[in-house]
Formats: C-alpha cells, structure tokens, sequence
C-alpha cells in the first residue's frame, strides 16, 4: 500500500510540474500578442497567474489551467470553474483590461459545448462564442458573482500545449515567436532562433514565478534583450575582417571574447562610439551600412588606447579586436532601434 501512494504522489507532482510549465510558456505567448500595448509581465502575481501591465495602467488577468491527461475535454468544466473563481477576485480589482481563461484544451467547456474554432489553438471573446456558449459561461459565472461588463472583458485563449517531445509540446508556443520576429522582420535572420528564445524566455518566466516579491515583474526591455544579443552577434566571417585570414580572425575572436563583450556594454565607451558614428554620418553621404564600415575602417586606430589595446605588440590583432567591438556596438545601436520601434518600446 506504501508503495502504492508513493506513486500517486509522485503522479500528482509530474502534472503539478506540467501545469508550472504550461503557465510560463502561456505568459511568454500572452506578452507576446500584447506586446506593442503592455509594458510588463508578472508570473504568480499578487492576484493571479498571469499578470500583464498595459502602458495606461489596467492590467490582463489571466487565469492558466492545463489538461495533463491524454483526453481532451475531460475535467476542463472543473477547470473552467476554478478559473471563474478566481477571476471573480480580479474584477474586485477595478484595473482589469482584459480577463483571459488560458488553456491547452481543445474543449474548454466540454465536449457538449464545443468550440471548433478553438480546435488547434485560438482566441475568441465573450461576444464571439456562441449564444449556447455564452448562457453556459453566464450560469457558470453567476455562481462566482461575475455578470454584466466583466463578462464582456472575458475572453478564452487555447494554446497547443501537449506531450513529452519537445518539439511537440513547445511547437505553437515557437510558432507565436515566429509570429513576432516576423512583424519585426526579423524572421530570416540567421542569428535569431525561435528554439532558443522560447528557452531563454521559458528560464525567465520561472525565475520570475519563483520570487515572493510580487513587485518584481519582467519588463519588455528584459523580454527583448534576447532578441537584440542575438541580432548583434559578429562572427568572425563579418565583412568588416575579410582581408584577414579567416583562422587568424577566429583565433583572435576567441581569444578576446571577454574584451569584446565587456567594452560593448560599457556605457561610457558604447556612448562615445555611437556619438562618433553620428558625428560621422552628418558629415558623409551613402547607405548607412557602407558609412558604417568606412567609420569602422577610418577609426579604429584612436580607440585602442581606450580598449587597452596599445600594449599588444601584433597591429592586425589590434585592428581586428578594435573593429570587432565597434562593429558590435554599432550593430546594437541600430538593432535596439529597430526591435523597440517594433515593439512599442520607449515611444
């Protein structure tokens, strides 16, 4: 008998895990739709799972309750339920936007009030379901107090969500991504994968859940970063180095990584170069990326002393070093535009 309860607990902690994994992979897909609008995102917040800031001031509610099991629709009236329930305590808020039941059930009120447009993944209104839908949700809200405007505030949202492959499981959340580097046509840029960015993404979405300070939400400028280290990756093939011989430039790329990365976040010299290339620009004509690598090839011979280059006796190494840095620099200064007029940022 022991070691039969052992394997429930073990059971019940497995899907307590998976509900965990739902919940942050359904914040990334819900800041992602609100992007351009939302200024902040809050797993575990104060009154509910899914907390997302508005630049006006009201906040999306989101309630996340995940299926497990390998049979759609079982439960999710329960489900439903529990979500009305809580979103009962968001309307007493008074700063709500928006009231979303989140889900990876195709069937989010049951078999017998099925929505095929939710079949796959999808989002529809209050107004959008069903007069049968909408009489189903009002029963089951009036129980919890919720009538009137709040209900017009409600929306479901399905999102894929299912199995052990990771390729599986993660597919719509990658396909949500994708969605959004294509809006920043970003899409096809090699450097930037959607794989990776769920997984970065997925890592900051749980460290946010796992702090008690409610307070402590993640900004649209930490969601974006990602995005804008990866756009501002130069590899040793850059054009910038193509007169040099191609292993000398990787060997001198690994060597001062660390130089590298640190001088292209430091704000005093990341400022002068960027003040430079403007200085730069005023005064020359062309496309900007041909000014940009003739800035690069005219200067960099009067930042080696600043990047503590002087004392290193090889000049191809100096000049190569010295370039890579301010063609990284420069490459986040237009990449940071570009990324926040896309997303609303500081506009």
């Amino acid at each position: 008998m022991a070691e039969k309860e052992d394997i429930t607990v073990n059971r019940n902690a497995s899907f307590s895990e998976f509900g965990w994994e739902f919940q942050t992979n359904a914040a990334i897909v819900l800041f992602i739709r609100n992007i351009e609008d939302a200024s902040s995102v809050r797993v575990e917040g104060a009154h509910e799972d899914i907390e997302i800031t508005l630049y006006d001031g009201t906040v999306i509610y989101a309630q996340a309750k995940a299926r497990a099991g390998n049979e759609p629709g079982k439960g999710s009236t329960d489900r439903l339920d529990g979500a009305l329930k809580t979103m009962a305590d968001d309307i007493c808020q008074g700063d709500y936007r928006e009231l979303v039941y989140v889900t990876n059930d195709d069937y989010p009120f049951g078999k017998s009030h099925d929505v095929t447009d939710l079949h796959g993944g999808g989002t529809l209104s209050f107004s959008e379901l069903s007069d049968a839908v909408q009489d189903f949700i009002k029963e089951k809200a009036r129980v919890h107090g919720i009538e009137g405007d709040a209900l017009q505030a409600m929306s479901v949202s399905v999102i894929g969500f299912y199995g052990n492959d990771r390729d599986t499981r993660y597919k719509h959340v990658r396909a949500a991504i994708r969605d959004m580097l294509e809006r920043l046509n970003l899409a096809r840029h090699a450097d930037v994968n959607d794989g990776s960015l769920r997984d970065q993404w997925g890592t900051m979405m749980r460290e946010n859940a796992g702090t008690q300070n409610t307070e402590i939400t993640v900004t649209k400028e930490d969601f974006v970063w990602p995005v804008i280290v990866m756009l501002c990756k130069v590899d040793s093939d850059d054009k910038s180095f193509e007169d040099y011989d191609e292993e000398d430039v990787q060997d001198i790329v690994r060597e001062y990584e660390s130089t590298v990365n640190y001088y292209t976040q430091k704000f005093e010299f990341v400022t002068k170069v960027s003040t430079d290339f403007d200085e730069f620009l005023a005064n020359n004509t062309g496309k900007r990326s041909e000014l940009r690598r003739r800035f690069i090839d005219a200067q960099w011979g009067s930042y080696t002393d600043i990047l503590g280059l002087n004392e290193v006796s090889d000049g191809e190494t100096r000049s190569i070093v010295a370039k890579l840095v301010m063609r990284k620099v420069l490459r986040r200064k237009d990449v940071i535009k570009m990324v926040k007029d896309g997303v609303n940022l500081g506009n």
